[in-house]
């Protein structure tokens, strides 16, 4: 292959518009030349592989550029043709001396030579400008991007690549498709003329509003061939233009009514709020003067000499206008009005007015309301002052002059504390404005009057929330003298009420004292030979003892009750069980009249309720009696309804009916007064103190509840009430003792259990001994203090809320020797026993073995005993008996009736509670009857001293009683019986005691009494 072809062959695979040309002795000759350097120039004839043409040739002109090529730098140049003139960019290799490559690089027309100048004005203009000149070679697809084009994006030349998608790659990704359409519309005719407003992203990532504007060159036939133009960044006047939108947007959008005018005050703009505000649109006000809204009933002449003086003077003024709306209506407006400068001279006057016609209305309102308070604290029947933050009154009304003695003038500027006397100097009034703003505080306090004179005040102060104070007096001079006269008429009348108080307890225990002996007389001459007659007379004695005993208890009962007596502790009982207890109370007077006793209760009865189980049996069964006493034939019918019930607590209606004589309507209410019946008849026919349902009464109105009586006369009564009690779940009945034990694990509860066949469990965690009580049967806990991980209270409080048994679970408490328990407050939780360890069997015998607790019930309610009086006297053959009386005949009685009932038991007696002491320390006893009421030593102290004994655990301590029965009974003594004792009640209660266990709920604890 020959050198020529080879270099052909290099050509054609560029792919590049060339020719291959030589230059010998002037003339020129072509080698070569490619198919694209044909393409390149439509125009020119097939450029022939020869000698140039002659002169003249129309071809001439390039072959002579060729020529000049060969002497000449590669670069551009031109040459005539027909139409127009040819310019060439390129570049020339020489291959040897006088042999040449052109390749050309472009190729542009000019329509003419004006717009080649104006090309280069433009060039010219760009530079002065600074903006980015941007050239696109449209048929080599070449671009140019000056330094200035790349720096106004922060880019250095060599960081954009001079493409069309290195420039398109900076365009905002939303603007992209726009400068796209631009451009081909522009090269299409589409477009005049092209200038684009887009963003392109800076170096630093954030994007600059660009103006690009260009021409583009097009050939013969009109197509682009070259497309230029320039860049200028007009990012700040688009800031500029978004903040007139933004001022355009708020001032449109404002709720101020804007104003615009001119020199002379014409209007030359109104915002939309102006037109709703007033009613007119701009082209009603236009040139118009805003004078022409002002009310028609105003004369503000000066005002306006005032306003026009300020705003030509440069100054902005501020005030109020009373305007009418296009409907008459007026308005009030607070107005800004500004002058519009321009280069310090005013061209205009902007006006922002704000409608406050509400608020207007508002400060009239409280100008009203304040005139109105004024003259409220005026009149006000109290001092009502106002202090600043030193204390010094500022304000006060005409009460406030009149407590105090000052004048208005005078008390004005007096500090606060000026009119308290020196001793209240620690008082909080004067402190109080350091409190939190609206805490009161409230004091009653001597206070010096102007005169010197002292009176008393209440006063409340408070801190307002500017550091002030208001202060309210109110003169309580008259008050306290009331309180002190009301005090003291209330200790006279509690005097007298304990003076009443102590008189009935005196005298009943002064009446049945005597009584307690002829009733033993004449259960021990019942036993002996009498006459028929005889037998006869001492029934009525016996008859007329029981009745009088009934109406001291009556009446004794009644005045506590008066005296607004204390209710025992609720419990939890199961309805049924506790309704078939109050009638098995009864059962037996029924029988005794023939009567028939049916018990309804309805289905939605809760499983269980909490009430005072002692005042409720009581109130049951003097309602059962009731009806029982004045009911012939027929039966009783006690009635148990559930009426109401949620979130654990309800209403329980009780209801006794009876099939007896009835009670005429107008003496319903009346039957419930103390010492009425319906008539005097049956007061004699009946019986009875007229006291019992007074009694029930007032034992109901205690639970905060009352009674009530539905009754036809011939047909029968209904006694009914509604009790409120607490709802609880099935609660556990335990007849058999099984004892928990929580923390440590003491030897003498687990050597008694053992001895005693008692189940016996222990737990360490008390929170596992609560669950364990939920899921076991147990009648007595036993908690160790030293162990116990928790409070005892809680663990206590954990028992009573979680816990559900019928009958009371014993809680006893262990502490360690030498503590001191709070009694008060572990049994407000309802902690029953304490013990010091080591804990003695002795004690543990009170606590879980316990006899049932006998209640004080007439005799003729009493079951038979006689059965087991054989058994008895066998149990407490060659035992000890200790009775111990002030009275001779009540302790010869009850010495006789002992020893008739136990003929082979020895009875101790003493006269006094020193001699108890004496003769049971020489005499160890297994049981001792001791009078409560006893000159010298009472049996309280004498029970006390004995307990205090080496043996006096060992020993049961009954006390007697003709009268008011102490609290504090329970410490020491087992039980109490009310005088007179009948013989049934003694043979029942020895049988129940003969295990010689004593009854519980007292203090065990061997020390307790040290």
């Amino acid at each position: 292959m020959t050198a020529l072809n080879a270099s052909e062959v290099s050509l054609d695979e560029l792919n590049l518009p060339a020719i291959v040309f030589s230059v010998e002795n002037g003339r020129v000759w072509c080698e070569f030349c490619t198919p694209q350097f044909s393409d390149y120039f439509p125009d020119l004839p097939r450029i022939p592989e020869k000698e140039c043409p002659a002169d003249g040739d129309p071809e001439i002109h390039f072959w002579s550029f060729l020529r000049s090529l060969s002497t000449a730098p590669a670069g551009g140049g031109s040459f005539p043709y027909p139409g127009g003139t040819w310019g060439y960019e390129g570049a020339l290799t020489h291959l040897s001396e006088n042999r040449f490559v052109f390749c050309v690089h472009g190729r542009e027309t000019l329509e003419n030579a004006e717009e080649s100048e104006e090309l280069e004005l433009l060039r010219l203009a760009i530079a002065a400008r600074e903006d980015g000149v941007w050239d696109w070679k449209i048929p080599s697809n070449r671009f140019y991007f000056s330094p200035r084009w790349k720096s106004i994006l922060g880019y250095t030349e060599e960081e954009i690549p001079n493409t069309f998608l290195g420039f398109l790659h900076l365009v905002h990704p939303a603007d992209q498709p726009t400068v796209q359409q631009a451009i081909n519309a522009y090269f299409q005719g589409s477009l005049s003329r092209f200038s684009l407003e887009f963003r392109m992203k800076r170096r630093d990532g954030s994007y600059a509003w660009i103006l690009s504007r260009g021409v583009v060159v097009r050939d013969a036939r009109g197509k682009p061939r070259r497309f230029s133009g320039i860049h200028s960044d007009i990012s700040e006047y688009k800031a500029v233009q978004d903040q007139l939108h933004k001022l355009h947007e708020a001032v449109e959008q404002s709720n101020a009514s804007i104003i615009i005018t001119d020199v002379q005050g014409r209007i030359e703009y109104v915002n939309p709020y102006f037109t709703t505000l007033t009613g007119y649109t701009f082209s009603e006000v236009k040139g118009k003067s805003p004078r022409f809204l002002k009310a028609k009933r105003t004369d503000e002449r000066k005002k306006y000499e005032l306003l026009w003086k300020t705003i030509g003077s440069g100054q902005t003024w501020q005030g109020e206008f009373q305007n009418q709306k296009k409907n008459g209506e007026i308005y009030w407006e607070k107005a800004t009005i500004s002058p519009i400068l321009r280069q310090d001279e005013v061209v205009g006057y902007i006006a922002v007015k704000d409608n406050i016609t509400r608020d207007k209305e508002i400060t009239q309102e409280l100008r009203r309301a304040e005139t109105q308070m004024r003259s409220y604290i005026e009149k006000a029947p109290y001092g009502i002052a106002v202090v600043d933050a030193q204390g010094r009154f500022i304000v006060c009304n005409h009460e406030m002059s009149r407590i105090t003695g000052y004048g208005r003038r005078k008390l004005h500027g007096i500090s606060f504390a000026e009119v308290l006397p020196d001793t209240l100097e620690n008082s909080p009034l004067l402190s109080f404005q350091t409190c939190e703003p609206e805490e009161e505080i409230s004091e009653e306090v001597p206070l010096r009057q102007a005169s010197g004179e002292i009176i008393w005040v209440e006063i409340r102060a408070y801190k307002t929330l500017q550091d002030e104070g208001i202060l309210f007096f109110r003169d309580i001079t008259k008050v306290r003298a009331y309180e002190k006269k009301i005090i003291s008429a209330k200790i006279e009348a509690e005097q007298a009420n304990s003076v009443k108080n102590s008189f009935l307890e005196n005298m009943t225990h002064e009446f049945r004292t005597p009584l307690s002996g002829i009733v033993g007389f004449a259960d021990l001459l019942q036993k002996t030979s009498l006459t028929e007659d005889q037998r006869t007379y001492l029934s009525y004695l016996q008859e007329s003892a029981q009745l009088l005993n009934t109406v001291i208890s009556d009446v004794l009962h009644f005045s506590r009750l008066c005296g607004k007596g204390q209710l025992g502790p609720t419990e939890w009982v199961v309805p049924e069980r506790f309704i078939q207890e109050c009638c098995d109370d009864v059962s037996a007077l029924c029988e005794e009249k023939g009567l028939s006793l049916t018990v309804s209760l309805s289905s939605s009865m809760p499983p269980s309720i909490a009430v005072h189980t002692t005042e409720l049996r009581k109130v049951m069964r003097a309602l059962l009696e009731n009806a029982i006493k004045f009911t012939s034939e027929g039966g009783i019918t006690l009635s148990l309804r559930n009426v109401q019930g949620a979130a654990g607590k309800g209403l329980i209606e009780f209801v006794v009916s009876d099939t007896g004589c009835g009670i005429s309507k107008d003496v319903h209410k009346a039957v419930f007064d103390p010492f009425v019946q319906e008539d005097i008849t049956k007061t004699r026919r009946y019986g009875g103190t007229g006291l019992g349902l007074a009694i029930v009464r007032q034992t109901l109105l205690g639970m905060k509840s009352d009674i009530n009586v539905s009754s036809t006369p011939g047909e029968g009564s209904s006694f009914y009430f509604f009790l409120p009690c607490e709802y609880g779940e099935a609660r556990i009945c335990m007849d058999e003792p099984a004892v928990l034990c929580v923390g440590k694990k003491p030897p003498a509860i687990r050597l008694f259990c053992n001895n005693h066949a008692i189940p016996l469990s222990f737990e360490k965690s008390p929170m596992r001994a609560i669950h364990l009580l939920q899921e076991e049967h147990f009648s007595h806990v036993f908690v160790d203090s030293e162990s116990l991980p928790m409070n005892i209270r809680s663990f206590l409080r954990g028992i009573e809320r979680h816990v559900l048994y019928e009958r009371e679970l014993s809680r006893a408490i262990i502490f360690p020797p030498g503590a001191l328990p709070n009694e008060a407050l572990l049994k407000k939780y309802r902690c029953d026993h304490f013990l010091t360890a080591p804990v003695s069997e002795k004690a543990l015998a009170r606590i879980i073995a316990p006899p049932r607790k006998p209640q004080a019930e007439p005799s003729s309610a009493l079951p038979h005993r006689e059965e087991h009086l054989s058994s008895i006297q066998e149990w407490y053959s060659k035992k000890q008996f200790l009775v111990v009386d002030d009275n001779k005949v009540n302790r010869v009685v009850l010495k006789s009736v002992l020893a008739q009932l136990l003929p082979h038991t020895i009875v101790l007696a003493a006269s006094s509670g020193e001699g108890a002491v004496e003769v049971y320390r020489d005499n160890p006893c297994c049981c001792i009857f001791m009078d409560i009421q006893m000159s010298g030593i009472d049996g309280y102290e004498a029970a006390a001293r004995i307990r205090k004994g080496s043996s006096g655990d060992a020993v049961i301590l009954i006390g007697l009683t003709a009268g008011h029965i102490s609290s504090s009974a329970k410490t020491h003594l087992d039980m109490i019986l009310e005088k007179p004792v009948q013989r049934q009640e003694l043979i029942r209660i020895l049988y129940e005691l003969r295990d010689a266990v004593p009854f519980p709920h007292r203090r065990e604890d061997e020390s307790a009494t040290n």
